[in-house]
């Protein structure tokens, strides 16, 4: 595994004047047993939404969900890249509805 690159200079994040916790990693040590963390930083947000699909049993429900988040991210990745400015917000809206779909598939 590589080393990590020496820490910048920088001030703490604070969210409502409280400590943002950080951590590579998505547990921590408790006082009787490791927990999750009830967060999830990423820099790949369609990575974390395509493996939440991906541990749901195998059906046609979970290709549904996959085929939206697909589409949803598609959309997102052209609104992103998008030279012109006026077909960004209809490029994001089908995006993010493709990502319900995708997500209340999942979630029944």
């Amino acid at each position: 595994m590589p080393r990590l690159p020496a820490a910048r200079k920088g001030k703490r994040l604070l969210i409502r004047q409280a400590p943002v916790d950080f951590s590579y990693f998505p547990t921590f040590k408790g006082d009787r047993r490791a927990g999750m963390h009830s967060k999830v930083y990423t820099t790949d947000a369609w990575s974390v939404i395509k493996a939440v699909i991906r541990q749901s049993p195998p059906s046609n429900a979970r290709k549904t969900a996959a085929a939206f988040a697909a589409q949803a991210e598609e959309f997102y990745r052209a609104a992103a890249s998008a030279t012109a400015p006026h077909g960004r917000p209809l490029l994001l809206y089908y995006a993010f509805l493709n990502l319900a779909k995708a997500l209340c598939i999942a979630a029944t």
